[in-house]
This record gives structure tokens, C-alpha cells and sequence, in this order.
């Protein structure tokens, strides 16, 4: 009995311990160590927590709902709020729904529970790490199963509200009464579209008692203050100042020229201390200005009317001057044949064009409805390259007309198909056909270019299977192509193939490139 009575003792200290704290979890901070949880990627994650995550529907793309994953945030400390950690989780051109959760016991039955963590997200299509452009829709949201129990997809759990936002530290809450005295905190990210960069970092969660948190009552004592700023009694104090009615006559400082006051010692010992009483005469002069300051307002009122004026031409932003696009940003346009599994957003990220330039060149609604076999226009950022000419282009066209013409009848309808094989990627099949990876992404309808399946079917373009007798014409264009190209902040082999109008193949055999998504700012490729 001694001994029950001890081990209950320790269980209701260990409880009384965290009450204390306030904070009922294991580890909320998310500090080390981490524990390697297995998984393909590697899933290590905090110690206290475990992770999950739904899986793929059956025939779904293969990039939904991978499994993501999970990493300690350091060595990056910029994405640590607090402590010397943070939970990582991210996905790399793929959707997935998935988090961590936390079994916690020994919770009071029927208390009310407030579970929050804190959440950054960042989530884009380019590498620049503090700003997320053409995100994956990216959610993330917290729960509590007042039962205990561990399904994600559970009907009990209490979900925050969905809530979407990026590149900045923001808390997610909600609030549920415990059913007994174990309860499950979950927390969700949700990636809805396949961009290249999907990452959430996780810190400072809490698990509460409602009504413990009285923090927040502190932000409401700010609120005193600002009501005792305005009624500041130095205002009321100055004017007393005899000291005060001696300043207003501040004549005496523009006499000052005059050596009277410099030969009398008196006056020149008056002046420092009205240096020092200055500062009152600053606030004096509002009242003395009283009588100007109206004219004074009239001039800030008069500045604020010709602003009101301005607003009546509001005219002027006429929706027609707004869905234009910047011609000195998207120089050309392409035609894409919309295929299945083709959304606006997907196609900005192939393409590197934006979603509201496509909206504007194809005069479609902000829904961004499409539909199979529709073509598009997508405005691309660099000039088409030659054997694109045939667009509605006059930058290039001119010279590159009449040899256009020819090579075109033949090869464009030509395809082949081709089965995918061990260690084959799409660029070295593009090398192998002599096309660009941008070429069969498109005809395939494929999102992911680093994404193919052994023994997936491929149609492959052979636009340059005739072309050879083409040769000749094409050697004009030829000078202009440099030797080599330094690769510049933004580029891509994709942009640079387009720019030189060399296949992507051609790039990758003659500078041994490797990973074709990896090219460098001042690296020298060859082009020739």
C-alpha cells in the first residue's frame, strides 16, 4: 500500500510540475535530440513527437501525397523562433498532408484545452528563400483529439480554421475540452499544388489549461497608455513656466547680431538656460501658433483636397490599363495544347511565366478554368528562339522567316514512342532524340520533368529527324550564338536553351552537367 501511495505521489507531482509550468507537453520547443524515424525520405523528428501523413489515392499523379520529409531546422538558424531548434518538414516538387502529434496524459477530464504552435512557410517555384512565388497553396492548421486517439483523419479531432500564409512566423490555435484524461495534439501541413520548394518549420507549441494564459491580457495594458499620451500633463506643466512667457519673445534671438547682448554677461547667461528651456518654448509655440496653426491645417487640409480631387480621375485606372501585359518582361509567347493534369499555376511553373500573365493573354476568369485540348498562350520572358519564329513575334522573325518555313511541314507531326528504362531521365532521352526535355514534358503532359516511371509509355518528338538537309540555311543564325555563356542570376537551362536555341540535351553533353536543375551564378557553359 506504501508503495501504490508513493507511485501515485510521483504521478501527481510529475502532473502538478507540468500544471506549474502551465504547458502540458513533451518537448514543445522542438529541440534536440531528434529521433530517426525511418521512412523514404528520411523522417527525424523532434524526441516527445512522432510524425504522419496521409497517403496517395489509388492512381493518383506521382507526385500526391508523397511522404515528406522531416529534418532538424539547424543549421539554419533563421528559421528558428526560439531555443536551439526547430521541426523541418518539407517537400521537393510534390503535395503531401502530413505533420506530427503528441500523445499527452494525465490531462484534467473535462478541462478546457488551448493547443497552439507556431508556423513559418515558405513555399515557391524559384530559390529565393525569403519570398514564396507561385507557392503550393500551402495550409497549416492544429487539432486536438479530446479522445487520445492517434488517427489523423479521425471525426473527433477539433481542426483549427484553414489558414494560409507565408515567409513569416504566425501562431495556429484552437481550443477543445478533453473527453478524458488523455488527449492527442496534432499538427497538419497541407501542400495542394507540386511546387519546387514546399517548406514549413515548426516552433514553440503549447498545450494549456483555458484560462492560463493570461499573456494575453498584457497586449491590453498597451492600450492605457496610448489614452494617457495624448493628455500629456508636460503641455500643461510648460505653459506655467514664467520661463516660458520669457521665450515667446524669441525676437531677442534674431537681434542677437547686435553686440549689446554679447557685451552684456547677464544676457548671454540667460540665453543658455533658455537653450535648455527651449524645449517647453517648442511646445509653448503650438499655443502661440494657435492662431497660425488653423492656417496651417488649412494648408495640410488643402494638400488632402488636392488629393481628393485626384481621386475623382480614378477614371484613369480603368480595368483596361491593368490587364495588360509588360513587354519588356514577357518578350514572346508559346502555344500549349492544354493536357490532362494541366493547371494555369503548373504551366507558369514549366514555362517560367506568371499566373496573371496567362490570365491576361487567354482572357480567362480568376477562377483559371481550362480544359483538355485547349490551346493557350503563355507569355514566356525571353525572345523565341528560331525555330519558335512562327509566333505572332516581330523581334526575330524577319531574318528567320524564310528558313522557318521549310523544316516545319515535315517534323512536326512526327513522334515516337519510347519506354522508359533503368537510370533513364528525361534529359537524357531528350539528348538521345536529339529534342529538349521541355519538348516531351509537353506533349506528355508531365508537371515534374525530374519525375518518370520505369517503364512508363513516352511519346517523343522528332522535330529534327528530317531537318538534317536543313542544316545549311540554319548556319546563318549560327554566328550569333556565342562559344560560351555565363549563367546569370535567374537562369535556367531551360531559359538559356530557349535564349541560344540549343536543345537542353546539346547543354548537358557538352559541359558533363549532371543534375540539370543545378547550374550556378557565374558558371561558363558551353554552347557550342
Amino acid at each position: 500500500m506504501a508503495i501504490l501511495c508513493l507511485s501515485f505521489a510521483l504521478l501527481l507531482g510529475s502532473f502538478m510540475a507540468r500544471a506549474q509550468d502551465g504547458n502540458l507537453l513533451v518537448n514543445p520547443g522542438f529541440e534536440d535530440p531528434y529521433v530517426n524515424q525511418g521512412g523514404d525520405p528520411v523522417r527525424q523528428v523532434a524526441e516527445g513527437w512522432l510524425p504522419w501523413h496521409l497517403p496517395p489515392p489509388p492512381d493518383a499523379p506521382t507526385y500526391m501525397n508523397q511522404q515528406p520529409e522531416y529534418l532538424p531546422a539547424r543549421p539554419d538558424t533563421a528559421r528558428i523562433r526560439s531555443g536551439q531548434n526547430a521541426q523541418f518538414i518539407t517537400s521537393f516538387f510534390a503535395t503531401f498532408n502530413g505533420g506530427v502529434y503528441q500523445v499527452v496524459e494525465g490531462v484534467p477530464a473535462g478541462a478546457e484545452l488551448t493547443f497552439s504552435t507556431y508556423a513559418y512557410v515558405w513555399s515557391s517555384a524559384f530559390d529565393n528563400v525569403d519570398v514564396s512565388e507561385l507557392d503550393g497553396d500551402v495550409v497549416v492548421q492544429v487539432g486536438i483529439d479530446p479522445t487520445g486517439g492517434t488517427n489523423p483523419s479521425s471525426a473527433a479531432i477539433v481542426w483549427s480554421p484553414v489558414t494560409e500564409q507565408y515567409d513569416a512566423w504566425n501562431r495556429y490555435a484552437v481550443t477543445a475540452t478533453a473527453q478524458g484524461s488523455t488527449v492527442t495534439v496534432f499538427i497538419r501541413g497541407v501542400v495542394g499544388a507540386p511546387a519546387k520548394n514546399n517548406n514549413i518549420y515548426l516552433d514553440d507549441a503549447s498545450l494549456t489549461v483555458a484560462g492560463q494564459q493570461p499573456p494575453q491580457e498584457e497586449p491590453t495594458a498597451t492600450e492605457v497608455p496610448p489614452t494617457e499620451v495624448p493628455p500629456t500633463a508636460t503641455f500643461t506643466e510648460v505653459p506655467p513656466t514664467a520661463t516660458a512667457t520669457e521665450v515667446p519673445p524669441t525676437e531677442t534671438f534674431t537681434p542677437v547680431p547686435p553686440a549689446e547682448t554679447a557685451t552684456e554677461a547677464p544676457p548671454t547667461e540667460v540665453l543658455p538656460t533658455e537653450t535648455f528651456t527651449a524645449i517647453p518654448p517648442t511646445q509653448e509655440m503650438p499655443p502661440t501658433a494657435t492662431d497660425t496653426p488653423v492656417p496651417s491645417a488649412t494648408f495640410t487640409a488643402t494638400a488632402v483636397v488636392t488629393e481628393g480631387p485626384t481621386a475623382t480621375p480614378s477614371n484613369t485606372p480603368t480595368a483596361t490599363l491593368q490587364p495588360t501585359i509588360d513587354p519588356t518582361v514577357f518578350k514572346s509567347t508559346i502555344t500549349h495544347i492544354v493536357q490532362p493534369g494541366d493547371t494555369v499555376q503548373r504551366l507558369a511553373i514549366l514555362y517560367g511565366s506568371t499566373i496573371d500573365a496567362i490570365l491576361i493573354a487567354n482572357n480567362l476568369s480568376p477562377q483559371a478554368l481550362i480544359y483538355v485540348g485547349q490551346p493557350l498562350i503563355i507569355p514566356v520572358r525571353l525572345p523565341a528562339p528560331a525555330t519558335l519564329t512562327p509566333t505572332p513575334l516581330g523581334q526575330q522573325p524577319p531574318a528567320t522567316a524564310t528558313p522557318l518555313p521549310p523544316p516545319p511541314p515535315t517534323p512536326v507531326p512526327v513522334t515516337v514512342t519510347y519506354v522508359v528504362q533503368v537510370g533513364d531521365t528525361l534529359s537524357r532521352i531528350a539528348a538521345r532524340f536529339n529534342t529538349t526535355v521541355q519538348a516531351i514534358a509537353q506533349l506528355n503532359g508531365i508537371v515534374n520533368p525530374d519525375r518518370i516511371l520505369l517503364g512508363q509509355v513516352l511519346q517523343i518528338p522528332l522535330s529534327n529527324v528530317v531537318p538534317p538537309p536543313a542544316a545549311p540555311p540554319t548556319a546563318t543564325p549560327a554566328p550569333n550564338v556565342p562559344l560560351t555563356y555565363t549563367v546569370r542570376p535567374g537562369d535556367t537551362l531551360f531559359r538559356i536553351s530557349i535564349q541560344f536555341n540549343v536543345p537542353i540535351g546539346q547543354l548537358i553533353q557538352l559541359n558533363g552537367i549532371v543534375d540539370p536543375n543545378r547550374i550556378f551564378i557565374g558558371q561558363v557553359l558551353r554552347l557550342q
